[in-house]
């Protein structure tokens, strides 16, 4: 979900994943057995590719590491590159924000906050941390107006997961009643 601001181009994300065979959905344990079982087939000592190896390889180091994945999936390998300075650091743009509406100044601040990936379960203190070097932070001029855009953004995150929820119940209760009219 994006609510406005300066979204950064999208690096290619897929191809770690393709490299171990996996899904973007998968978990720890998924990324973890993918990858020593590609290792497996691929150890230069067995007979493997060493190439496809060094590729396997990397992917693991990368998707295996939460905040080394997020950077990935949000900006490809470009991302990575710097230190995870790559990508975000060249597409970042320096905008002058005195002449920003309260209205914008709020849609690039909650931008920000889609881009780095908060979530409705991050507390203020934890976003705290994650935008201290980010240039969108100072969109909004105090504190108080960067925590009530904040506690609006996942707010806004809250009430889309509820109206998603609640049109699942609503279609597994019509499968349902669906299902009794078929054995009715």
């Amino acid at each position: 979900m994006h609510f406005g601001g300066m979204r950064p181009p999208k690096g290619d994300s897929t191809k770690f994943y393709d490299a171990l065979g996996i899904s973007k959905s998968a978990d720890a344990a998924e990324i973890k057995k993918a990858y020593r079982k590609n290792a497996m087939k691929n150890h230069p000592d067995k007979g493997g590719d060493p190439e496809k190896f060094k590729e396997v390889t990397a992917a693991y180091e990368v998707l295996s590491d939460p905040e080394k994945r997020q950077i990935y999936d949000t900006y490809g390998e470009d991302g990575l590159k710097d230190g995870g300075l790559g990508m975000a650091q060249k597409t970042r743009k320096h905008i002058n924000y005195d002449n920003l509406s309260k209205e914008e100044a709020i849609k690039v601040f909650q931008g920000m906050l889609s881009d780095l990936g908060v979530s409705n379960s991050w507390k203020w203190e934890d976003v705290n941390r994650v935008i201290l070097d980010e240039d969108r932070t100072k969109v909004l001029k105090t504190m108080a107006e960067r925590k009530q855009a904040f506690q609006d953004y996942v707010k806004q995150l809250r009430n889309a997961e509820k109206e998603e929820l609640h049109e699942k119940k609503q279609q597994a209760r019509q499968n349902f009643i669906d299902l009794l009219k078929e054995q009715g």
